[in-house]
């Protein structure tokens, strides 16, 4: 009988019914990658950013420029996980949250969000 190591996906010949790793050196490999992602801190927020890119993403491409503190809601973003930055001069008084490649700009009392895409060089770049 042959199964497939969890590991390298080789074929073997397993000599118990729950041996799932091909050798010793998988099984310490699959070992030593579970503990790595135990201890990393940011491993449970990763599916959480990602959902928030997504999010503004799709509002973006709808052409919305705008969201209610109701609809940040309705939507399942979570603005817990953005960082709090310094607005530029023209939205002096304002709060900035920044999401990685989306930023909302709002008020004090956080009712409405304008929604802003960073700009990366490429974007502002022009073709001569």
């Amino acid at each position: 009988m042959e199964k497939t190591c969890a590991w390298c996906d080789d074929s073997f010949k397993f000599e118990h019914g729950n041996d799932i790793y091909c050798s010793d050196d998988c099984e310490d490999q699959a070992r030593k990658k579970r503990q790595k992602q135990k201890r990393d801190p940011i491993r449970h927020f990763i599916p959480l950013l990602v959902r928030n890119h997504e999010i503004l993403d799709d509002l973006i491409k709808d052409g919305k420029s705008e969201i209610t503190n109701a609809e940040i809601e309705a939507y399942g973003l979570d603005i817990s996980l953005c960082r709090h930055l310094n607005p530029p001069i023209e939205h002096h008084g304002k709060v900035m949250l920044d999401f990685g490649t989306y930023y909302l700009i709002t008020e004090t009392d956080f009712q409405i969000f304008k929604i802003h895409k960073h700009e990366t060089e490429t974007e502002t770049e022009k073709p001569m």
